[in-house]
Formats: C-alpha cells, sequence, structure tokens
C-alpha cells in the first residue's frame, strides 16, 4: 500500500483563501486539514466531496473579506437563485418537451451506467493480484498450422527450472475429475485439479481457513474453495485437518487426503475453473507414463518473472530448451509464448481449451454502444433545445433590453439545462441501482454493486453530465446572444442554419440506429446460422453417458449390452470422446517420409458411426473381432485426406503413435466442437480396456417418444452395474448450443442495448415531430381547409423525415458492412451479409420511424383546422 499522505484538493483551499479574511484564514484551513486527515480512511472521491461541503459551511458572513465582496456574493447567489427559478418555470411550461427529454436522458444514462459497470468488469480480470503484470500463461504454439493450446506437459516447469535457475517461479495445475467421498455422501468434483503449491504465492489467493505456506506442499493434501467446504462440511466449519476419500478415476486409485485449507470466495473477474485442488505430486506419481513426455500435454502452467531482463532471456532461451528436448526437426515446428495474466480473459478465442468466455472484440462492440445511446441522446436534447430557440426569442430580447450580458445568458440556459441532465442523471443512478440484480442476471456475470459507485464511474458520469450540460445549454446561448435585440423582440427571426443542423443531427442519430440494427441482424443470422447447420451427423435425440470409473470402463461393452435392451433405445455405441469434445488425445501421424502431422486420436466401437448417422465415403467400417491385423486398422476423416494430400488413402499403411497402422476407411467430416472452431484432422480406431485413450462414453440415440421412459430405465441398468458412482448424462444437442452462449449472450446484450439506442432515437423523433406539427398547426389546417385528405398532411410531414431516415441508412450501411465482416471472419463456417438482411433492416429503420411520426402526425391531421385558425 502507499505510503503517500492524502492532501485536500487544493483549488478548494485556495477558494478560502479568496473569501476568508485572514484573521480567521489560518484557524478554518487548520480545523478542515485536521478533519480531511482524521477521515482519510474514506474513498478520496467521497472525501473531497465531503470535505467542499464542510468547507462552504464555513464561509460564514462576518468571516467575509470586505462588503464588496459579500455583496458580490450574495449578487451570485441570487442570480444563480433567480436563474433556478426562471429555468424550472421554463421546464414545467413545456412539459412536454420536458418530458421527452428526461426520458430519453434517463433512459440512456441508465443504458450507460450499465455497459461501462460490464466493460470495467470485463478490462479488471485478475487485476486484483499484487503481481498480476509479472505472471503470464505459456501457451503452446504449433506452427505448421497456426495452432494455439493452453495444455502444456509435465517436464515443462523441471526443464524451465534446471534451464533458469532462480529466474522465476512456476505453477501447473490439470484437470482430473473425481469422486469426493464424506462419509455416507459422494460428491462428483469435475473441476478437480491438481496443483502446485507455487499456486498461492504466484496468486494472491485468501485463505479462509488454513495458509497458503503449508497449502499442498506434501502428498495426500487437498484444497477446497470456500463454497464446495460448505457443500462438504456445512456453513462456518473449519475442515482443516478432515480426511476425505478421493476416487481417481483415470489413476484407478482411492486416495485418503487431508483438507489443508479453504480458499475465501474468489474476486468474480477472475476464470480460474478449479473448485477443489490436489498435491500434483499424488499425480505425477500415478502418471509416470508422462512425467519425462514431452508429448502429451494436460496441464495449465502460469510463470511469475518479475525481471523484465530475465524474461526476456527465458522468452528467448525456450527455442534452445525445446531443441534439446524434443530435437532440431520437431522444435523447429513448436513455440512457446507467455501470455499476460490480465489479457487471458479477453484475448484467448483462438487458443485450444482455454475456457475464457472474454472477448476483447464484444467488450468493444458493447462499449461502443453505450458511446453511441449517450451520443444519440445528446442529439435529442441539442435537437429540441434548438427546436425551441427562436420560441424564446422575446424572451431574450427583453432581457438584453434589460441589460443582460451575455454571460449571464449563457448562465441562464446553463442552468435549465443542468436542472434537466441532473434529474435524469439522479433518476438514471437511481433506476440502475434498484435494477442491478436483475441486470447482473441478465448479462450472467457476478458484477459487484460497489462498481456502481466506484471512482472510475462516478468522475465519468460526472464529466459525462457536465459535457451534455455545456453542450445543451451553452449552444443556444450563444446563438441568441448573437441575434439582434429589437428584432428578436419583434419576433423576427434571422435565417440561420438551425433547420440544417436538425436535420444533420437526425440523419447521425438514425444512422447509428440503422448501424445498429444491421450488426444486429447479421449476428442474429450468424447464430441462428450455427444452431440449425449440420455439424455432419444427427445430434438429435442423442444422449451420451459418462463412464468415470475404470471398473465401469472394463465392462462397457457388457453395459452397452444390457442398455441395448431398453425398448426406447434405437441404438448404442462407445467412444473414448463425448460429443461434443475438446479432443484432449493427439497424436503424431507420418504417411511418407519427413511427412507428418499432429491428429486427434478417438477409440471407437463398429457400432459408432451408424449411431450418429454419418457416412462411411470410402473403404469399410472398422470391424469386431479382431481379425489379423483389424487392431492395427484405422479410419480417417475428409480433413485429415486433405491434409495428407492423399489421392488413394485407403490402403496405405502410415505411421500413427509410433506403430505401422492400415487405413481401411474414410469417414465424412463432423464436427466434435462447435461450429467456432474448423474440423480438424482425426483418425479412429478401435481400443482395449484400460489405455487412457479407451472408451469411457456410451453414445445411445433414444425414441422421441419415450426419451423420460428411456433414460429411467438406462439409469436402472447402470445402477445394477454401478457402486455409487452417478448417473451422468447429458443431451447432445443442448451441448452444442451451450457451446454458443459466448455469441448467444453478446447477442442478448447487443439486441438489448440497440433496442434501447432506438427507443432514445424514437423518443427525440416523437419530440420533432411534435415540435414541427405544431408548429406548422396553421399551415397544415390550411392545407386540410383547402382539401387536403389525412393522408396528404401525413405524407407531407413524414416525407422530409423518411428521407433523412434513408440518407442515415445510407451513411451507415458501408460501416456496418465492413464492421459485420470483420466480426464474421473470426468463424471458419459463417454466413454472407445478403442483399435480404440489408433490405430488412433498412425496412426496419424506416417501420420504426414510420410508427413513430404517425401517431402524432394522424392526430393532427385528424384535429379540427377551426381549433389553429380561429384567432386568424
Amino acid at each position: 500500500m502507499s505510503s503517500t499522505p492524502r492532501t485536500p484538493p487544493k483549488w478548494i483551499d485556495q477558494l478560502l483563501e479568496w473569501l476568508i479574511r485572514d484573521y480567521f484564514l489560518d484557524e478554518i484551513l487548520g480545523d478542515l486539514n485536521e478533519w480531511y486527515d482524521l477521515n482519510a480512511d474514506k474513498t478520496r472521491f467521497i472525501l473531497n466531496i465531503k470535505y467542499f461541503l464542510v468547507a462552504i459551511r464555513s464561509l460564514k458572513r462576518y468571516r467575509l473579506k470586505t462588503t464588496q465582496n459579500i455583496l458580490l456574493y450574495l449578487i451570485d447567489m441570487s442570480i444563480f437563485n433567480n436563474n433556478f427559478r426562471v429555468g424550472m418555470r421554463s421546464i414545467l411550461k413545456n412539459r412536454l418537451f420536458s418530458s421527452i427529454n428526461l426520458i430519453g436522458l434517463t433512459t440512456a444514462l441508465t443504458a450507460a451506467l450499465f455497459i461501462y459497470a460490464y466493460v470495467l468488469h470485463e478490462t479488471s480480470y485478475h487485476s486484483f493480484h499484487p503481481k498480476a503484470d509479472s505472471i503470464f500463461r505459456i501457451i503452446n504454439h504449433y506452427k505448421p498450422d497456426g495452432s494455439l493450446s493452453r495444455s502444456t506437459t509435465s517436464p515443462l516447469v523441471p526443464s524451465l527450472l534446471n534451464e533458469f535457475p532462480g529466474s522465476a517461479e512456476y505453477a501447473r495445475f490439470g484437470q482430473d475429475p473425481v469422486y469426493v467421498n464424506i462419509e455416507e455422501a459422494s460428491f462428483y468434483e469435475g473441476n478437480f485439479y491438481w496443483a502446485d503449491s507455487t499456486l498461492f504465492t504466484i496468486f494472491d489467493l485468501e485463505f479462509l481457513y488454513g495458509s497458503k505456506q503449508n497449502a499442498l506442499n506434501a502428498p495426500n493434501k487437498i484444497v477446497l474453495t470456500e463454497e464446495v467446504s460448505t457443500k462438504y462440511f456445512g456453513e462456518g466449519v473449519n475442515p482443516v485437518g478432515k480426511i476425505v476419500e478421493v476416487k481417481v478415476y483415470d489413476g484407478n486409485q482411492v486416495l485418503s487426503m487431508q483438507v489443508d485449507g479453504v480458499l475465501k470466495k474468489m474476486p468474480s473477474n477472475q476464470d480460474f475453473p478449479f473448485e477443489v485442488l490436489g498435491s500434483i505430486s499424488n499425480a505425477l506419481d500415478m502418471y509416470k507414463q508422462f512425467e519425462n513426455s514431452w508429448s502429451f500435454s494436460w496441464l495449465h502452467t502460469y510463470a511469475l518473472i518479475e525481471d523484465p531482463n530475465d524474461f526476456e532471456r527465458i522468452n528467448a532461451g525456450t527455442v534452445d530448451m525445446l531443441e534439446k528436448h524434443l530435437g532440431a526437426e520437431m522444435a523447429s515446428e513448436m513455440e512457446l509464448i507467455f501470455q499476460p495474466l490480465k489479457e487471458t480473459h479477453l484475448y484467448s478465442q483462438d487458443i485450444r481449451g482455454a475456457r475464457n468466455d472474454g472477448n476483447i472484440k464484444y467488450v468493444i462492440a458493447i462499449g461502443a454502444i453505450g458511446i453511441f445511446i449517450l451520443l444519440i441522446a445528446s442529439i435529442n436534447y441539442i435537437n429540441m433545445m434548438t427546436a425551441r430557440l427562436y420560441r424564446r426569442g422575446k424572451e431574450v430580447g427583453i432581457r438584453k433590453f434589460n441589460g443582460a450580458s451575455k454571460p449571464q445568458l449563457i448562465k441562464l440556459f446553463l442552468t435549465e439545462s443542468g436542472i434537466v441532465v441532473f434529474t435524469s442523471g439522479i433518476v438514471a443512478f437511481s433506476l440502475a441501482w434498484l435494477m442491478w440484480e436483475p441486470f447482473t442476471v441478465f448479462v450472467s456475470k457476478e458484477i459487484p454493486m460497489s462498481l456502481l459507485v466506484s471512482k472510475n464511474i462516478a468522475l465519468s458520469y460526472l464529466v459525462a453530465m457536465i459535457t451534455l450540460v455545456i453542450l445543451a445549454g451553452g449552444y443556444p446561448a450563444w446563438i441568441l446572444s448573437r441575434l439582434d435585440m429589437l428584432k428578436m423582440i419583434r419576433g423576427v427571426h434571422e435565417k440561420l442554419s438551425r433547420v440544417q443542423l436538425r436535420r444533420v443531427l437526425v440523419v447521425l442519430q438514425f444512422g447509428i440506429s440503422a448501424f445498429l440494427i444491421l450488426c444486429t441482424m447479421v449476428i442474429w443470422n450468424q447464430v441462428s446460422y450455427m444452431s440449425n447447420k449440420s455439424l455432419g451427423f444427427n445430434k438429435e435425440q442423442l444422449v451420451v453417458v459418462q463412464l468415470e470409473s475404470k471398473d465401469l470402463q472394463a465392462q462397457i461393452d457388457v453395459i452397452k449390452g444390457a442398455m441395448s435392451n431398453v425398448s426406447g433405445v434405437l441404438s448404442i455405441a462407445s467412444s473414448g470422446e463425448s460429443l461434443p469434445s475438446e479432443m484432449n488425445n493427439t497424436w503424431g501421424i507420418e504417411w511418407a517420409p519427413e511427412k507428418r502431422m499432429p491428429i486427434d486420436v478417438v477409440t471407437i466401437d463398429p457400432q459408432y458411426f451408424e449411431t450418429i448417422e454419418t457416412k462411411i465415403l470410402n473403404g469399410n467400417n472398422l470391424t469386431l473381432p479382431f481379425k489379423s491385423d483389424s487392431a492395427r486398422s484405422i479410419v480417417i476423416n475428409e480433413s485429415a485426406v486433405d491434409a495428407m494430400n492423399l489421392d488413394e488413402p485407403v490402403g496405405k499403411t502410415v505411421n500413427l503413435g509410433g506403430r505401422n497402422r492400415r487405413i481401411v476407411g474414410v469417414v465424412q467430416d463432423f464436427h466434435y466442437q462447435s461450429l467456432q472452431t474448423k474440423t480438424e484432422p482425426v483418425a479412429y480406431m478401435i481400443g482395449t480396456p484400460g489405455h487412457r485413450i479407451s472408451a469411457d462414453n456410451l453414445i445411445v440415440r433414444i425414441k422421441p417418444s419415450e426419451v423420460s421412459s428411456t433414460i429411467g430405465q438406462m439409469e436402472e441398468v447402470w445402477d445394477s452395474f454401478s457402486r455409487n458412482e452417478v448417473f451422468n448424462f447429458k443431451f447432445v444437442d443442448e451441448t452444442y448450443q451451450n457451446s454458443y452462449e459466448s455469441e448467444t449472450r453478446f447477442l442478448q446484450l447487443l439486441g438489448a442495448f440497440a433496442v434501447l439506442s432506438i427507443l432514445v432515437a424514437c423518443i427525440g423523433l416523437f419530440g420533432m415531430v411534435v415540435f414541427i406539427t405544431d408548429e406548422r398547426s396553421k399551415e397544415l389546417s390550411i392545407r386540410k381547409v383547402l382539401g387536403a385528405g389525412v393522408h396528404n398532411i401525413v405524407m407531407l410531414v413524414s416525407k422530409e423525415f423518411t428521407m433523412l431516415v434513408l440518407i442515415g441508412f445510407v451513411i451507415a450501411l458501408p460501416l456496418g458492412i465492413l464492421v459485420s465482416e470483420n466480426w464474421l471472419e473470426r468463424f471458419p463456417y459463417r454466413t454472407e451479409i445478403s442483399i435480404l438482411i440489408i433490405v430488412a433492416a433498412a425496412g426496419i429503420s424506416l417501420l420504426i420511424a414510420w410508427l413513430t411520426i404517425g401517431f402524432n402526425t394522424v392526430k393532427t391531421a385528424l384535429s379540427n383546422p377551426v381549433k389553429f385558425l380561429r384567432n386568424e
């Protein structure tokens, strides 16, 4: 924490020096500075506001310097009070326009508060760690195809420590789903991770119970998060020292582990995946085959490198280190990238297995919408103020005749503008406060409410309102102060560009709205496309049942046979990968001298392709029982054929995983992951139980009419084989849809704020139509008397606004297409921006404008002309 003492704002002290007599000044400043020191523990922003209020209270009449200064002070106060009364009178006199301004500004400021809080939260991930600027995540970069992966190998950290001793600290954690048994209760923990004890020294993870000094520093120890500890032992219970039983399925062991500590609930602006942590020494002992393997990646690895010179040395030295362990040829294809910790949340979309739902492009887009909404509201307000400008010409002319100066006129308009803007600001802040919980639920983020009153938001909010006051109040005053006083009193208006300005502002605000409409439609079309496009197999009514236990995996064929007898099961198969899957098993394949590449490997049975309903395009399926070399037969997909550039793949012998295998068939491409990633080369083979890549999933297609009863009967079969293991199943179509959660959430956010921006634009347009129809009421009444129909009058008023909306759309169209194309580029499977979308966006823009214009225009057209012409 900084030791620099806080000092009160100098401008407040200087103001007091200017106003207060020297006799009192030292005592008052001394008391105020002492009060400031005593309250220095408060937030600086709040402290400065309170200091200002205390200083104002010290301005007693007898303490002011001279009688002249007292009179000036009173005159200034009376002018302010008079301006306030005049401003309030003007606002109340024009209730409709004032209401339109208040509603528009309040809506915009409320949306801006939510957006700014969201952007601040997204950009603050992991910033609470004291050494965040010196922490890096190590990323694997495979140069031939440019792929990035967050997974690293077991020997990487020991090699780094050996090659660069004393230069950095490292922490690893790797996922290994387990069951935790406590007395009679059993808990499946999918987010169990083995971890180094250095994790707690690199990161600022606070302990509720236990201490970071002793955590995970020996085998058979675990650390729980606060939520998991409450689930296991109850709220407020200190479990340190208690023994729990951890059943590790991949390691095929049951370990008695001691609770070493409980982590406090971590801030919401972090995305570490773990909920239970175990000593990594246990994992290294169980998986000895991976301890020195540079070909199997399964760990998240983080580095703390505080010295920039050390960072440069390590970053450059990893090239030689990889060459030493992998050989020159293979090392030339690999690269280690040190990704800054603060970038892991927003800059990891292309990193395989990163599991971050942040996206810097989405944050920029939402932030831009916030600026657009404020801009549209500002345009509306300035438009309304300038539209009413010349109605107040006589009032301003008389004030000038009575001696009002330009600064006084500016103060008058600024005061009126300030009343509207700050009233809207207070109401908007109150609405944001009341709606905070629904907002956080909507964005699926635990954004703390304290962010709403943070210094950053408060200052930005205040600056935005002051800027709006100056623009909306200063511009009319500046215009009116330039006009001839006598012409203003007589009601003769000089020709200025006010109409042109209003037109430009209407074009600008509807251009922004059209831009948002177009972008929203493109994003909706892409998300809809990904949700509905064929994945290369039939995902409907397909269920995946996971078998974590090695005992169950050994009986997978028996369990599969029993479940196939369930009446609602149409077909069933086994596989080493779920659907969808991150494809964690990657081997090397070599099909010719010096021609090799990584390929995902999946173990299946012969019923697999039939069950998921995909096609063998060439050759044959895998067969059982084993015949001659069928144990070494593989089927590859289209992407593998293309990557290897094979004309006749069937019958060709390749080296896969260090063994020669024969390609017996080619299956059509289908997506193991969402359409956000391209289809990768895959090799399918039959595996025997006991291997790490052996089948541990049952893929079941069930009858659409018997879903519930079939699932129930499958669970009964499961219970007859399992020993307290939970029946874990998932519907494939739902799981794939969940993989688009980030895009869906962004679409919802964009759609909601786009609707708000359009609403604000419509509020402003409505106000302008009301003003213009009121201003042209006599003209329209005369036209009606002369025989013009309702539709003629409506068309007359609508024609100009329709042209302005169309001009705004034409201006926004190129930018909308450019931004949308840039967003679509990140998807390997994407839609195009069709003419239909452009026409639909234009149609929606016009329809919204017509509906806004139509209500008041029709009302005016239907009114009795006598109402407006009786005094003519």
